[in-house]
């Protein structure tokens, strides 16, 4: 509303010219610039978030709003490049990743190989 149609809008609202607004549009007014939403968040996350703004010393909401700041800001030109700049890597063609096969047992994968399954 505009600062007169408030004030007329306030007054006809407003008992015997009480100057406070009344308190939904008080409300509403004073909580405008921060809109309310709800977002889900998985509870290993949730958890996570919640541990992280404990040992922050913040609120989860703050530790929310900071993370989606970050998120949204320009990166350096630098990264951006960076980005472009990444190869490729080959892929090969197979049947895609084998049951079984740890990649961090480099023993196991070796005999794998050795054997001829891979």
């Amino acid at each position: 509303l505009g600062s007169a149609r408030l004030a007329r809008h306030l007054a006809g609202m407003n008992p015997a010219g009480a100057t406070t607004p009344p308190l939904t549009l008080k409300c509403h007014t004073m909580t405008f610039p921060c809109m309310r939403t709800t977002i889900r968040l998985d509870d290993a996350l949730l958890r996570q978030a919640k541990a992280a703004a404990a040992a922050r010393g913040t609120s989860l909401n703050d530790l929310i709003a900071d993370a989606v700041r970050a998120a949204l800001a320009p990166r350096p030109a630098a990264l951006r490049v960076a980005e472009r700049l990444r190869p490729t890597l080959p892929t090969f063609n197979g049947r895609g990743l084998r049951a079984g096969v740890n990649l961090d047992d480099s023993s196991a994968l070796a005999d794998l190989m050795d054997r001829g399954e891979t």
